[in-house]
C-alpha cells in the first residue's frame, strides 16, 4: 500500500516507489540507484509502464528466489536495458 498520490509522482518517483513497495524493506534509495532509474527513463523515453513492466518481471524472480536478499539495481542495470532496447527494435 502506498502513502502518496500515485497521479503525482514523477517518473522517477513512482519507479522508486514501486522498487521500494516490491522489496518491502528500505525505506529510500541509494543515490546510485536513483542513477540507474535516470538512464532506464532516457533509454525507454519516458515509457515508465515498459520499466515497471520489466522490473515487477526481475524484482519479483529475485523475491521468490531469495525473498531477505536486498539487491542494488546495479545488479539489475544492464539486463532492463537490453530488455528496453530489445522492446524498442521494430519487427520486419
Amino acid at each position: 500500500m502506498s502513502f502518496y498520490d500515485l497521479n503525482k509522482l514523477s517518473e522517477r518517483e513512482l519507479i522508486g516507489q514501486f522498487i521500494l513497495e516490491s522489496r518491502g524493506i528500505g525505506a529510500f534509495l541509494s543515490y546510485t540507484d536513483c542513477q540507474i532509474i535516470e538512464n532506464w527513463i532516457r533509454a525507454a523515453k519516458g515509457d515508465t509502464d515498459l520499466i515497471l513492466f520489466l522490473l515487477s518481471k526481475k524484482l519479483g524472480k529475485t523475491k521468490e528466489e531469495s525473498p531477505t536478499t536486498y539487491r542494488s539495481l546495479k545488479f539489475f542495470e544492464k539486463k532492463i536495458l537490453l530488455e528496453i532496447r530489445n522492446s524498442q527494435t521494430k519487427l520486419s
